[in-house]
């Protein structure tokens, strides 16, 4: 049997575009995405800490050094500009107890 745990959470990040007329993703820092090891296409679960909304979708690049959290296509009818979100990624394995702390990057 395989099990879900966090491996990976971008905590307190804060939007700084949502654009519904995107293509649907989240744009990401690329320093950041290194930072947490977080892959381009990757797919997270993103929660708006101002207002409680809760959205998968997938990664895609922003501009390194940017500092960018970027809230795209539908999904940025969940979130806003200076909201603050947990970006969370997470792995599966087979074997309870053998996965490591997850990596975290805090923003606060």
């Amino acid at each position: 049997m395989y099990r879900e745990y966090l491996r990976a959470k971008i905590h307190e990040a804060v939007v700084t575009k949502a654009d519904a007329d995107c293509d649907g993703s989240i744009g990401i820092d690329l320093d950041i995405l290194d930072r947490a090891d977080i892959g381009i296409y990757e797919k997270v679960l993103v929660a708006d800490c101002d207002n409680g909304n809760r959205f998968e979708t997938y990664v895609v690049a922003a501009p390194r050094g940017s500092g960018e959290i970027n809230i795209l296509g539908a999904t940025a009818q969940l979130s806003e500009v200076g909201h603050a979100v947990n970006i969370l990624a997470f792995g599966f394995t087979e074997y309870p107890g053998s996965y490591s702390t997850p990596k975290i990057v805090t923003f606060k």
